[in-house]
């Protein structure tokens, strides 16, 4: 527990030392935050809050229709997967029938 204190203590001593000369003592205004360098889609709240309602709305929307589509996709996925494995099993059982109609028991 000690260690994760003196590792969060001597990073925020890292980040005072590169901020700019005149930056408030906010932290988020001046350094990058992890999701965006790593090119995530998380948000800040700030920016959450500075945008319109009718911007927020678009967000969950679009949220929403990424969800719904990749819904769909797994169902058909899973559709495609269930008539192949039902094919695969027709064949199977049709050859069994086959065999044990075309050999005759004697």
């Amino acid at each position: 527990m000690k260690e994760w204190v003196r590792e969060e203590a001597a990073q925020r001593k890292d980040l005072e030392k590169r901020k700019p000369e005149g930056v408030e003592n906010s932290e988020s205004k001046w350094y990058e935050h992890p999701s965006k360098v790593e090119g995530g889609m998380m948000m800040e709240l700030d920016e959450w809050n500075e945008k319109s309602s009718a911007e927020k709305k678009m967000v969950i929307v679009m949220a929403m229709v990424a969800t719904m589509a990749a819904v769909i996709v797994a169902t058909e996925v899973m559709a495609v997967m269930t008539a192949v494995a039902t094919m695969i099993v027709t064949v199977e059982v049709m050859r069994v029938v086959v065999v044990v109609v075309a050999v005759p028991s004697g």
